[in-house]
């Protein structure tokens, strides 16, 4: 017998309804079939001293902070509507459905991003003000060494932006 859902459709005129339809299996999506992922709260709460922390760093890529996915339950696998068993019209509504909701997703990924580039143009202008108290003896090379491990550290995050946008977003 073929397992059954609950989808979510968005019509035209902007009515939101739910139909059970018949599903299928489709490798989950939030973990990428693996069954777990890191904790959101983990990567939520970062600070720059964990991430400095080469222990913390090593047991972070080890998979030491990983909790049972939170979409599949560690089962590797989700239902989704079987769109072969749905209306034309119904498959539109569907679709309709799920790129609203893209949508909302892409805006609160902009404003994560917004967030976290201004902490990263933060950084940088802290290394311009203490590469110029330096230069003009009002800091000392240790404060100057502090503010290039920080844009280190920034340039490090930035190419990283997709996964910490996925964290918060997913929290």
């Amino acid at each position: 017998m073929q397992k059954r859902i609950v989808a979510n459709f968005l019509d035209k005129n902007g009515t939101y309804s739910e139909l059970i339809v018949a599903a299928q299996k489709i490798i989950c999506p939030r973990c990428d079939g693996n069954g777990t992922h890191v904790n959101p709260s983990i990567d939520l709460e970062l600070t720059l001293d964990d991430l400095s922390d080469p222990d913390f760093s090593e047991a972070y890529r080890r998979g030491d902070y990983d909790v049972n996915c939170e979409q599949c339950n560690g089962e590797k696998i989700v239902l989704v509507p079987d769109e072969n068993s749905l209306t034309e019209e119904q498959r539109a509504d569907h679709w309709r459905y799920l790129d609203e909701v893209a949508q909302n997703r892409r805006e609160d990924e902009a404003v994560t991003l917004s967030e976290f580039m201004g902490f990263c143009d933060s950084v940088s202008a802290y290394f311009q003000q203490m590469h110029y108290s330096y230069s003009n003896n009002f800091a000392t090379k240790s404060d100057v060494d502090f503010a290039l491990e920080l844009v280190d550290f920034s340039s490090k995050l930035k190419k990283q932006m997709p996964y910490f946008v996925r964290a918060k977003l997913l929290k």
